[in-house]
């Protein structure tokens, strides 16, 4: 089949107009149920106090918007200081999800 008159572009983007319009459409409902994940950063002498105030942040941030049961999407992320920079602290990283 042949479209008479449309240069080969204009098809292509056409097809790519209806098809984001599609994507979009379609995404748009599940987007609203769900759950920010909410990431927090802490430092501290022990990699357990950094992990307290990793902690600490998203339950102060999410507490802002009204958010106050929070729980682990995942493991803590630790990383130890760099000793050749002098570092002294841990640094921890986490993700969270809070109703």
């Amino acid at each position: 089949m042949r479209l008479r008159g449309l240069r080969p572009r204009t098809v292509s983007a056409f097809l790519v107009a209806v098809t984001a319009a599609a994507v979009v459409s379609v995404g748009a409902p599940a987007a609203a149920d769900e759950v920010p994940v909410w990431n927090g950063f802490g430092r501290g002498l022990t990699a357990q106090r950094a992990i307290e105030k990793a902690i600490d942040d998203v339950e102060i941030m999410a507490s802002s918007e009204g958010l106050f049961d929070c729980e682990l999407v995942a493991e803590p992320i630790v990383w130890p200081p760099d000793r050749s920079k002098g570092e002294t602290s841990f640094t921890a990283g986490v993700d969270m999800i809070c109703v």
